[in-house]
């Protein structure tokens, strides 16, 4: 079976133009979630979802819904709209910045937008997940398998803290991630890692990279179905090979950076 994961940022009727790809008002949120039930989804938990690898029953045509980033606009607006629509939810927490500002958004414009405090989370009712979004939103594929080690253990302990029980769940930042990665990921204690990859997640898919679909901000219901179908259709297998070629013009440009600030190049 082949299941749509959404993957959403921000849910806000307002906000910096920097974040306008990644932010959803409500009333497109609740309209997405309507048209996906007349298209015939049923909305379950991203944990029915990892049971269902163990045989554990799904209803037909599942999806789920995922937040990243921990923005304060979860708890004030998304999170009335999903209960009102009965649907689960889970949230991907970076904890570096809990009860501040998004600070690593800053280079789009976007460092003010709000961060979900310690309380905000721990009021979360329990049908939320709450999952890790590593500590500083660093792109995890380019640090250090220690650095990486660091920021997946922080998140994690950071909202175990808070919560009381364990936090089992980690999406990378920007869905990065490599085979080290995801082993440091399952040595700390984590079940499921979280990737992008824009296509539909099936059970044969590595459980520490699930691939989830981007909803982007400018998406109307019938686009964000038309997505659904085309993600349906792509090959698993160059993914892959799209993420290495990216990581190596990314590597480049942050090596570029750093040559930069330290005068040379």
């Amino acid at each position: 079976m082949s299941i749509p994961i959404l993957m959403l940022h921000s849910i806000a009727p307002t906000g910096p133009e920097g974040l306008s790809r990644w932010r959803t008002t409500p009333w497109r949120l609740a309209a997405h979630l309507v048209a996906l039930v007349e298209e015939g989804y049923t909305p379950v938990s991203l944990r029915q979802v990892v049971a269902a690898r163990d045989g554990a029953p799904l209803p037909r045509r599942p999806y789920a819904v995922t937040v990243d980033d921990g923005f304060a606009d979860f708890a004030h607006e998304a999170l009335p709209v999903l209960e009102l629509l009965d649907v689960p939810s889970t949230v991907l927490v970076t904890t570096g910045y809990l009860g501040g500002r998004a600070e690593w958004l800053a280079p789009q414009g976007a460092g003010d937008v709000a961060m979900m405090s310690a309380a905000d989370i721990a009021a979360l009712p329990d049908h939320v997940e709450v999952g890790a979004h590593g500590h500083t939103h660093a792109m995890m594929d380019l640090l250090d398998v220690g650095r990486a080690r660091d920021e997946l253990a922080t998140g994690r302990a950071t909202l175990e803290a808070i919560l009381g029980r364990p936090v089992t769940t980690v999406a990378y930042p920007h869905g990065y991630s490599t085979r080290a990665v995801r082993h440091a990921a399952a040595a700390l204690g984590y079940r499921t890692g979280l990737a992008v990859a824009d296509r539909l997640h099936g059970h044969d898919d590595d459980p520490f990279a699930i691939a989830r679909v981007e909803v982007r901000g400018d998406m109307e219901p019938d686009d964000l179905l038309r997505h659904l179908h085309a993600c349906s259709t792509r090959d698993p297998l160059m993914a892959p090979v799209a993420r290495r070629a990216w990581r190596a013009v990314r590597r480049g440009t942050v090596g570029r950076q750093q040559r930069q600030l330290a005068g040379v190049g």
